[in-house]
């Protein structure tokens, strides 16, 4: 045990750009499951996308995405501004794409990105449901961990269609459990990461403090996660010189005794990350804040924070 150990065999795949994250829980590691829970608008999608794609890359790992809220083309514009930024350093925005008429620069760039998303087809596979059916996800899931595949991610993890909605969460948290034990480790298998992104009721967006019992009825399906993540954006009021300025470090020193203050800029973006589970390390200790550029899709790690829960 203490040669597998040393060798690494409790450290995944790290977050890219997100230090402090991989620290404290381990990273995407092999045979356990993780939920990203956030309300409509907190920046799931763009978390994993920035947090895992960039990862996969330079680890030459291969990642399955299934999609089923936003459709194969916004995923495909996402991709090529995600390239054209964190690949190329292009400095392409959504706008950009969405108002068209590209200049001839641009539209080399684009085109450009687009070879290089095309050269890592077998290594970034996107997956469209029509309706989303867990079995399906499932028999996918196994087939790509026999192909050598050993990183997922659903977006989003929701009930199935047609399922009877009086039993929606028992069946939500029924199928959750049937996604852990397709992906965690066996004697015969070392199992795969699966990372499925949960959308939060409307009422989370009212609060500061975000945990597991912001999942509601709902928090059983995260009994089987090994990693439980909550995502709100940062207020006005808690940049600087707002009423509820957030104070921000940055850990520094050979044991990061040291904390750096840092001030939240009100022109910029930040999300807050929530541990709200962890079986690898702590959870709701302390939060950490990320700054996020959804219009390049480029997210950084900025420091941590503490905010007090709400009684």
């Amino acid at each position: 045990l203490i040669d597998e150990l040393n060798e690494g065999m409790m450290v995944g795949l790290p977050f890219d750009n997100i230090p402090m994250l991989t620290a404290e829980t381990a990273g995407c590691l092999n045979g356990n499951f993780a939920l990203v829970a956030g309300t409509s608008g907190s920046g799931k999608s763009t978390f994993v996308r920035n947090s895992i794609l960039s990862s996969v890359v330079k680890h030459n790992e291969r990642l399955v995405v299934f999609i089923n809220e936003e459709d194969e083309k916004k995923w495909k514009s996402e991709m090529l501004i995600w390239v054209g930024n964190n690949i190329f350093n292009f400095d392409i925005q959504k706008h950009q794409l969405r108002n068209g008429k590209f200049s001839k620069e641009l539209r080399e760039k684009l085109d450009k990105c687009c070879e290089w998303l095309s050269s890592k087809n077998k290594q970034i596979m996107i997956i469209p449901f029509k309706t989303f059916s867990t079995s399906t996800c499932i028999k996918l899931i196994r087939k790509y961990m026999s192909l050598g595949v050993s990183k997922f991610i659903i977006d989003t993890f929701k009930l199935d269609t047609n399922s009877d909605m009086n039993l929606s969460w028992q069946i939500l948290a029924q199928n959750a459990v049937r996604l852990y034990d397709c992906i965690k480790k066996t004697n015969r298998s070392e199992g795969a990461f699966l990372m499925a992104t949960v959308q939060l009721g409307k009422s989370s967006s009212n609060q500061r403090h975000l945990s597991q019992d912001n999942i509601g009825v709902s928090k059983s399906i995260i009994d089987v996660a090994s990693l439980g993540l909550l995502l709100r954006n940062v207020d006005i009021s808690e940049k600087k010189g707002g009423s509820k300025e957030l104070k921000v470090f940055k850990l520094a020193g050979k044991n990061s005794n040291s904390k750096i203050p840092v001030e939240l800029d009100s022109n910029k973006h930040y999300t807050i990350i929530f541990i709200a589970k962890n079986r690898f390390g702590t959870a709701e200790d302390y939060q950490i804040v990320i700054e996020h550029d959804m219009s390049r899709n480029i997210i950084k790690e900025i420091g941590i924070t503490y905010i007090e829960k709400s009684f």
